[in-house]
């Protein structure tokens, strides 16, 4: 069910999107309920928000709609679940069952992205912070995109001796999953993806370069604002919300470090983050 990726799309400037006010995106989306998406899930969507509502800050009622959606998606991950267990279905059936199971579950990971945005945003997250290794986050990071890519020549370089920090591991590891992602979809040719590690002044930089695509120079600073794409053929192939870079900023500067990238068009990016020993307060 894409109905969110396609309320954002619709309401997203030209050229990545069609530019409607919010009220022509939610009546197009309305239209389309039983036939394209979910009943429900357009109901919990484009529900008029109260007056009380109407004052919060966005992303609070950005984190009211996540938690709407939540219900109707958990369940039609269990009813597609369960219907795709039954033995007595038709192989186009069953294939058909697996294929709603699947996007619900997608649907569900963008929810679940979207609540942590807005918690981050609100300032309502909190660091389990311990004593990390930089080297065993990277390897673990390592690990799990080449499982995902075949065509790319995964390469490490670190500096001398790595300190150990202080930092929520996890978050950190979201990080460095997701620029490896994009480094592996944005360079569809294949090639050479770089992660280097530095020691530097109370801290640690970490940098993931590749041989894609590259993003155009005026395109940069929009990188990590919430649902931004940057336009293009390409681009518009790679599923995405715009919320991996965003949330990456997030964990960044709530450690107490900073992310940004550089690239050169038509030779590829690079996207390094900061990280401090330990964060501020820690």
């Amino acid at each position: 069910d894409y109905v969110a990726e396609d309320f954002i799309a619709l309401v997203s400037s030209p050229p990545w999107g069609q530019g409607a006010s919010r009220e022509e995106a939610l009546e197009q989306i309305r239209s389309e309920a039983g036939k394209l998406y979910d009943p429900a899930v357009v109901e919990a969507l484009t529900k008029s928000p109260t007056k009380e509502e109407e004052k919060r800050p966005e992303g609070e009622v950005l984190s009211t709609i996540s938690h709407e959606l939540r219900s109707p998606l958990s369940f039609l991950v269990g009813y597609s679940e369960l219907l795709a267990s039954q033995p007595d279905l038709s192989p186009e059936t069953r294939e058909r069952a697996q294929e709603i199971q699947a996007e619900a579950l997608r649907m569900s990971r963008l929810v679940e992205r979207l609540l942590e945005l807005s918690r981050f945003e609100a300032g309502k997250i909190k660091l389990k912070l311990q004593e990390v290794r930089p080297t065993e986050l990277i390897s673990r990071a390592i690990s799990k995109a080449r499982v995902f890519s075949s065509n790319h020549e995964i390469e490490v370089a670190f500096g001398e001796q790595l300190p150990t920090i202080q930092a929520d591991g996890e978050m950190v590891l979201e990080v460095l999953d997701n620029l490896l992602n994009n480094a592996i979809s944005y360079s569809p040719q294949g090639g050479r993806i770089l992660l280097s590690a530095q020691k530097r002044e109370e801290g640690v930089q970490i940098s993931i370069s590749d041989q894609g695509i590259g993003i155009p120079r005026e395109e940069l600073p929009k990188l990590f604002q919430r649902f931004y794409r940057v336009p293009g053929p390409l681009t518009d192939k790679v599923r995405g919300t715009g919320l991996g870079l965003s949330i990456c900023k997030h964990i960044i500067e709530t450690h107490g470090g900073r992310i940004w990238a550089e690239s050169t068009v038509g030779k590829g990016s690079t996207f390094s983050f900061f990280l401090p020993l330990r964060p501020p307060g820690g």
